[in-house]
């Protein structure tokens, strides 16, 4: 790997340099997003000066904490009081973010708020379950339109799944109903990492519309959903 970390002196020099399996546990590195120029540690972390700029620190969407010393570039010990500083400066920060105009940033911000584990953002990541601001339209072949993608809205419905388990459910199901037909695989894919999807009995209606739709546009259609919708414990009907 190459260097993915260089802290410069006032004057140019390299003070230290550091690889990706030094900054990131290695279950973190495997699921890095790879282009072909890049590999993308840094989306959705969260980068801040300390101490009167002497230091800077990074957390990542993964909850890796790293803290360095501007002057040496030396990656400091992290200790149970160092990370919990850094954790309350971090979330002191990302909630800041949560009402931030560009919605990247608000997308950035309830993944951390996730990630920082403090319960008492749930109310600012329900609020976020309904931003209206499509990041992207989502084109496949067999789609007659594209379909609007919600990303700040997907973030939060992570993190409120990460705090909340298995009690993030009817949030979760309650966006189901009027969802286009990419965002309703989402919220199914994060219903079934609640570990409690299979139960909902709401999910059956879903399921059946979604299998009727699969008819609609063809096999390769058909094949793809009845995946989907059998991985949450749907039955598989036509």
């Amino acid at each position: 790997m190459g260097a993915s970390g260089l802290r410069e002196s006032p004057d140019g020099r390299v003070l230290a340099s550091y690889t990706l399996d030094q900054l990131l546990p290695f279950d973190e590195i495997w699921e890095v997003p790879i282009t072909a120029s890049s590999r993308w540690w840094g989306s959705n972390a969260l980068f801040f000066f300390r101490q009167g700029q002497k230091q800077f620190a990074f957390v990542t969407e993964r909850g890796t904490i790293g803290v360095f010393e501007l002057a040496t570039g030396r990656r400091l010990p992290l200790s149970s009081a160092l990370k919990m500083a850094v954790r309350q400066e971090a979330l002191q920060i990302t909630r800041k973010e949560v009402r931030h105009p560009n919605p990247f940033c608000r997308t950035r911000a309830a993944l951390l708020l996730g990630t920082l584990g403090d319960r008492s953002d749930i109310p600012a990541l329900k609020a976020l379950l309904h931003d209206s601001t499509s990041s992207c339209r989502v084109i496949m072949s067999y789609w007659r339109q594209p379909q609007k993608r919600f990303e700040v809205q997907l973030a939060a419905g992570k993190a409120l799944a990460r705090l909340l388990g298995a009690e993030a459910v009817p949030l979760l199901d309650a966006k189901l109903p009027g969802a286009n037909r990419y965002m309703t695989l989402e919220w199914i894919e994060l219903l079934k990492k609640t570990g409690a999807a299979y139960r909902l009995k709401s999910l059956q209606s879903v399921g059946f519309r979604l299998v009727t739709v699969r008819v609609r546009f063809g096999n390769g259609v058909r094949r793809g959903l009845v995946g989907r919708v059998s991985g949450v414990g749907l039955p598989a009907k036509d």
